[in-house]
């Protein structure tokens, strides 16, 4: 079982790395460039985007793993490990949200401030197929993180059903209803 699940992981990987990479050859090779106006509203959403994902993350591990922050300031190193395991899935994704605003927030203020120096030296074709593909890198990054939230939430979701089959087995609610 535990090979089918890292050889699931290699083909989940290869197919998002492929995702990632077509299009931004696709730009490259058939010379495709974006406008600046079109890539200002993507990165503008991009933007949007990361910050609703960060503070929802945000209130999600003060919230539910309130305790495991608080052992990571006072606990001992176990209790640091087992909290930084837990807490994991969640930092991860909050990160990239801040590297990704920061990243989009600079080419737009890039793009305002250097658009005349690459008019004048013939770069700005290239500068906008450079930010266009930095854009597609951080939105496939950002969504594969959004996907890898669905780990802690499904093991939350397995942790509550299987207390409540163990509830209703301590009720009898599943005894068996034939009599004998």
């Amino acid at each position: 079982m535990d090979n089918i699940l890292k050889y699931a992981r290699y083909v989940f990987n290869t197919f998002w790395i492929l995702i990632t990479l077509l299009p931004i050859c696709y730009l490259w090779v058939f010379n495709i460039v974006l406008s600046g106006g079109t890539q200002e509203n993507l990165l503008s959403i991009n933007i949007g985007i990361s910050t609703i994902l960060f503070g929802v993350l945000g209130v999600w591990i003060s919230i539910v793993y309130g305790e495991a922050l608080s052992s990571l300031v006072k606990g001992t190193d176990l209790d640091r490990e087992i909290s930084l395991k837990n807490i994991g899935y969640l930092i991860y994704p909050m990160l990239w949200c801040v590297l990704s605003i920061i990243v989009c927030t600079a080419m737009i203020f890039g793009r305002y401030l250097f658009r005349h120096l690459l008019i004048e030296l013939n770069l700005y074709s290239a500068s906008l197929k450079s930010s266009a593909s930095i854009l597609i890198l951080l939105t496939s990054i950002e969504l594969f993180y959004i996907i890898a939230l669905f780990k802690p939430i499904l093991k939350v979701a397995i942790e509550l059903r299987t207390k409540n089959v163990k509830s209703a087995m301590e009720k009898g609610l599943f005894k068996n209803s034939r009599k004998s």
